[in-house]
């Protein structure tokens, strides 16, 4: 092998060790900081959620009001459009809530927003048969309840859930500091690690300077020796060469 290609091989492992250390060293604080902020984002979305289906409920309720005085079917076109929205966000929220309290108070408004949508079919049922009183009457006595169930469970589960956030976000502070204390000591490491590369690229070159250094000089020797014996008309065979590379 030529002497270019081993130093090249030296330094290209020095410079493998270095770049390996930094890329563990990012993975991880990577690590580190991922599942906070995982937990974090997942807990506004819930909260940004529930927040909306509240809202969407009673406006859901009012529309359905209009749509049984009014007959109008786009109310009703509205009104049930509403509705599935809110059954596909409650799902959404099924999937982001963590803790039981949170299940709980999601399933009860699950169920209360059923109810409240088995009120709008028989209403609508009557108002269909033109009995529009009874229809009225039928949401006022038993749809309004129900609606005013919904929104004070959505309240209980925002309650929960900003609650979850809260401790999540004491977690995330708390975390924060294991993390600074995680970057002191993987910054140590990694300059111990430098250090011990820097030395140990720096005992090679030696080594390798002092073992070139070595070769040239019993190189040169046997040159001396050879030209002395040329000199004195002793020379009788030709130097052999014992390596590939320049030094010889």
């Amino acid at each position: 092998m030529r002497l270019p290609i081993k130093i090249f091989l030296a330094c290209a492992l020095v410079l493998l060790v270095l770049a390996g250390v930094a890329v563990w060293s990012l993975v991880e604080l990577a690590h580190l900081a991922s599942a906070e902020r995982s937990v974090t984002v997942q807990t506004a979305e819930a909260l940004r959620l529930q927040v909306g289906i509240r809202e969407a409920v009673v406006e859901a309720s009012h529309l359905e009001m209009r749509n049984l005085v009014f007959g109008d079917r786009e109310y009703a076109a509205v009104s049930s459009a509403r509705a599935a929205r809110i059954a596909q966000e409650l799902d959404r929220v099924e999937e982001l809530v963590t803790t039981d309290a949170e299940r709980d108070a999601l399933k009860q408004a699950a169920q209360a927003f059923n109810d409240f949508r088995a009120i709008v079919v028989r209403a609508r049922g009557l108002r269909a048969r033109g009995d529009v009183k009874r229809a009225e009457e039928l949401m006022q006595s038993s749809g309004q309840p129900i609606v005013t169930r919904v929104v004070s469970t959505m309240d209980n589960l925002v309650r929960l859930t900003q609650g979850s956030l809260d401790r999540s976000q004491t977690e995330a502070t708390e975390a924060l500091g294991e993390t600074r204390t995680a970057i002191e000591r993987l910054r140590a490491r990694t300059l111990t690690a430098v250090t011990v590369a820097m030395v140990a690229a720096v005992l090679v070159a030696l080594a390798g300077t002092a073992a070139i250094a070595v070769r040239l000089t019993r190189s040169l020797r046997r040159l001396s020796e050879a030209t002395k014996a040329v000199a004195e008309g002793a020379f009788h065979e030709p130097l052999s060469i014992e390596s590939k590379d320049e030094v010889g």
